[in-house]
């Protein structure tokens, strides 16, 4: 998931994402790349025509930290200073299994409907 603001660098950055996740014929037939690869990638292409940062990592866990490894709360570089925002449900391939994975955590809330008595 990105944020991104609707400014020239931003789109800049998608298009050049786009056309680098185009598939692509060689000399070892069809391919496409790897989106994070090539997003990286894209990133490093636009050099300083755009400003990014990485999210913070205790409101912004990656899938791998927050469903995987329980104890990930307890290290002692984690200082959290709030509950996740968002959760990337990443390391993990398959619409029903990424489903299934928040549904057992319980983050999956397919009415769009707030729970209030989930809030802090």
């Amino acid at each position: 998931m990105l944020y991104l603001e609707p400014t020239a660098g931003a789109i800049e950055l998608l298009r050049i994402w786009r056309d680098k996740l185009t598939p692509k014929d060689d000399a070892d037939g069809p391919h496409t790349t790897v989106d994070q690869f090539s997003f990286n990638s894209a990133i490093r292409d636009m050099g300083d025509r755009l400003h990014w940062e990485m999210l913070e990592g205790d409101a912004f866990p990656p899938g791998f930290m927050f469903f995987k490894d329980s104890g990930w709360k307890h290290r002692d570089s984690w200082h959290p200073t709030r509950e996740p925002v968002i959760v990337h449900n990443n390391w993990i391939k398959g619409g029903d299994n990424k489903r299934r994975r928040f549904v057992d955590a319980g983050l999956w809330n397919p009415s769009g409907k707030l729970d209030v008595s989930k809030c802090s």
